[in-house]
């Protein structure tokens, strides 16, 4: 799931981004949609960024020059990202007008201007969120087939020791087993 952070005065475009990534199969914690009344919604934001996989962060005007609860978001979004390998992509900054980031945290990040073309800007986060689900995907699909050949190679290794330790007589009604070192079974028919 991806978390939205926005300044409530950019609440138009953040509806409208909340809805084209749905579209495109896209799972968002938006407050609007999933706080409930009477929900601890301190509580409720801090858990769903914490259990996000993604995180972004719409940048305005209004969210680089606000105090408040939109800056919180983005410390939290921060010290989860500083506990990531540097690879790992987790914040995605995207400007929503000609804003100008002072904090060097966001200066660091490659951003996205949805300013500029939406269309192509929403199809470039589908992208980037998509891609990197498909690699995981791909890692652990590779991990549960090697796990699957070493399951299949013990298998064998074990039928081969059985086969090399277990004779069998057919006596009348009753099938010996007779396994090398002291234990012989006796099963009748």
């Amino acid at each position: 799931m991806i978390f939205l952070s926005y300044a409530k005065q950019d609440i138009d475009v953040a509806r409208k981004l909340y809805i084209d990534l749905n579209d495109n199969e896209i799972s968002v914690w938006f407050d609007e949609v999933f706080l409930k009344p009477g929900q601890r919604w301190r509580e409720a934001i801090n858990t769903a960024i914490k259990k996000s996989k993604y995180f972004i962060a719409l940048l305005s005007l209004n969210s680089i020059s606000k105090k408040g609860y939109v800056q919180k978001e983005l410390k939290i979004a921060f010290d989860i990202l500083d506990e990531h390998p540097s690879s790992k992509i987790f914040i995605i900054p995207i400007r929503i007008d000609d804003c100008e980031p002072e904090d060097e945290r966001i200066k660091s990040l490659h951003w996205l201007n949805l300013n500029q073309n939406w269309n192509d800007g929403i199809n470039k986060i589908v992208s980037i969120i998509k891609d990197i689900s498909d690699e995981k995907n791909e890692i652990e699909l590779d991990i549960q087939q090697r796990e699957l050949i070493s399951q299949k190679h013990t298998e064998k290794a074990i039928q081969a020791e059985s086969k090399e330790n277990i004779s069998q007589v057919v006596n009348g009604n009753h099938n010996i087993f007779s396994v090398k070192g002291d234990v012989t079974v006796t099963i009748a028919k």
